[in-house]
């Protein structure tokens, strides 16, 4: 039996390993692999001859024959029953304080210093770079063991699994107060350097939860929820009272069609191919909107499933980042949508005598939502002055206003008078103010700003103000009939202001759309909630004066300046030039649309007593 064997590695060489064994004849036939070697040791000094000198030392075997695999080392300790570890090769150690910036970058380097100005740990480089700054020199720069080091609970660590989307195997575990967020130290550090100290989540999680934010989260999710259902509703209800529409509509073109079958033929094909176009429109809004629906909907059940997280902080993340996240969806699907609900309507005028004037006509009749692009032929001029007149020399007529019975009423500034005309454009009556003659004064308020424009529109009064020297910034203000402010529209919500020198104010017949003339900015316009749909600015339009609409959603503008009248929409984009100096204009002021089947514009002048009438042609 052989004596104890003695094996490891060779010091200065980790592919050398040494075998101390007394017993000779156990080893002389051990092999050696290729990559290390074998050195066979049995206490005693051998000696070898090399070039005719003796060399003293253990023998030792360089590796097998070129081409064998009869050698290993492997195999000659397993013979041994000596079980071959290999060597340990350790990687890069990560650094515990890495330096922030260098982090960024995604390099781990391990920080030496800690700047709290900007509240970030610095590798030796960085330190360096960061005092080259002048405006960082005052930085008191301390080393990391000053860095601060909130402790985090290791049995809530486990409890915080997931990682950030914006920085890989980052964990989501700090809270920022002060923007109400959830990030990873690296958001922190890059986003919220000016914020107060973030807490971890675990410890913030448990204290704000228990004021009540999951039930009060529910609560929100199900009212979301429930506006969302009823929109939807809503929405299924305008696709069928549109579809009725469509329906009454094409009731309407058949019957007319069998009166006059053959002339109109081409006609009516013409008429249910614009029809079917602008239906398909609309119901594809309308379906695009309850989809809208659907997919927030699903949204919010989802959040609503997140609630029932076991853990705290997941419970806290979920309703921070996803909830929220569905939240804006369901509230962005109903501003949209509610903005939209009952605006979509298909109408169509039939032509009564339209079997006598049949071989003249186009078309069938006309849809309200197509565009009219209209020119204008002078009708005729009529005199407004009046024998009780003080200020004939400068008459300034500078508003119109339709009446339902189709009467104008027109605003004689330099006589302090109101003045109303009939549809031949005669002078009927006349107001003075605030004395009262045949026209009655019925009720009056007083409002405390210059007042330029005034409208009216479902018992609430729209009136412009403000914008000139030494007057308060411009306004839109609407009053109930009693003179209480209802509402003041004067700047969006990033605190730009809507006007600079606002003067006439239209409503749109739904009430949903506010057309503001503005001396410098043109035409301001505004949704009913206050957002700016559009600003219709033209440089063929100087110092705009009077503003108009014909109930289809065209609009007018006059230019004292321009001399002329142009046609735009409710998008801000321009139609035509409807009128021009050659078709006499001349320091035009007001205007205002007759509606009819032969449209007309009544235009006032500067410095006269004459209006003229225009017959608005497509």
């Amino acid at each position: 039996m052989s004596e104890k064997i003695n094996v490891h590695p060779v010091p200065g060489d980790m592919n050398q390993i040494e075998i101390n064994n007394t017993d000779k004849e156990a080893v002389t036939e051990r092999d050696t692999d290729a990559d290390g070697v074998l050195t066979v040791s049995d206490g005693q000094d051998h000696n070898e001859k090399n070039g005719g000198h003796e060399k003293q030392g253990p023998k030792k075997w360089r590796g097998p024959p070129k081409n064998s695999n009869r050698y290993g080392i492997r195999h000659s300790l397993e013979k041994m029953a000596v079980k071959y570890i290999p060597p340990k090769i350790e990687g890069p150690k990560t650094p515990q304080n890495p330096c922030d910036p260098c982090l960024r970058e995604k390099h781990c380097v391990e920080a030496t210093n800690y700047c709290p100005e900007c509240k970030e740990r610095l590798c030796a480089m960085c330190t360096s770079q960061h005092k080259k700054f002048q405006i960082l020199k005052t930085h008191k720069v301390l080393g990391v063991e000053d860095a601060p080091r909130p402790e985090v609970p290791k049995s809530e660590k486990i409890k915080c699994s997931e990682t950030c989307k914006k920085h890989a195997n980052k964990m989501l575990d700090l809270y920022c107060r002060a923007h109400d967020e959830v990030g990873c130290s690296a958001c922190m550090a890059v986003n919220h350097k000016e914020c107060p100290e973030p807490e971890y989540i675990v410890n913030a999680a448990p204290v704000i939860l228990k004021s009540g934010l999951a039930k009060d989260f529910k609560e929100e999710i199900c009212r979301v929820k429930q506006e969302v259902i009823t929109l939807k509703m809503r929405r299924s209800g305008d696709k069928n009272r549109i579809t009725k529409e469509k329906t009454q509509i094409l009731e309407g073109i058949e019957g007319l069609r069998k009166k006059i079958m053959e002339i109109l033929y081409s006609l009516e094909e013409s008429a249910k191919e614009k029809l079917m176009t602008y239906y398909e429109k609309l119901s594809n809004g309308i379906s695009n909107d309850m989809h809208d629906c659907e997919s927030a909907l699903a949204f919010l059940d989802r959040s609503m499933e997140k609630i029932k997280a076991d853990s705290d902080a997941q419970l806290f993340i979920d309703i921070k980042k996803d909830g929220k996240a569905s939240l804006r969806q369901g509230e962005h699907v109903i501003a949209s949508v509610t903005e939209k609900l009952g605006q979509e309507e298909i109408k169509f005028t039939e032509d009564e005598s339209i079997a006598e004037w049949i071989s003249k006509l186009i078309a069938l009749g006309k849809f309200d939502h197509e565009v009219s692009v209209f020119s204008g032929t002078f009708f005729g001029k009529y005199d407004l002055d009046e024998k009780s007149d003080t200020e004939k020399e400068n008459y300034a007529f500078n508003s119109l206003l339709n009446l339902p019975n189709g009467f104008t009423i027109v605003s004689d500034w330099n006589n302090k008078r109101l003045k109303i005309i009939d549809t031949n454009y005669n002078l009927r009556s006349h107001c003075d103010t605030p004395e009262q003659t045949k026209m009655k004064l019925d009720r009056k308020f007083k409002i405390d700003e210059y007042c330029r424009g005034m409208a009216y529109k479902d018992n609430k009064l729209f009136v412009t103000c403000g914008g000139g020297e030494g007057e308060i910034n411009g306004q839109l203000r609407v009053y109930s009939l009693h003179g209480a402010l209802v509402r003041v529209f004067e700047e969006d919500v990033q605190s730009k202001p809507f006007f600079a020198q606002p003067k006439d104010v239209i409503v749109n017949d739904e009430g949903t759309r506010f057309h503001v003339l503005d001396l410098k900015r043109g035409v301001v316009t505004l949704s009913n909630d206050g957002r700016l749909v559009s600003v219709f600015r033209d440089p063929g339009l100087q110092t705009p004066l009077g503003i108009c609409m014909d109930g289809k959603g065209n609009l007018f503008a006059s230019g004292s300046d321009s001399n002329n009248v142009l046609q735009f929409n409710v998008e801000g984009k321009k139609l035509s030039e409807v009128l021009k100096e050659s078709d006499g204009l001349t320091k035009p002021l007001a205007i205002c649309c007759h509606e009819g089947v032969n449209p007309r514009l009544i235009v006032t002048f500067e410095g006269t007593c004459t209006v003229k009438v225009f017959t608005l042609q497509e």
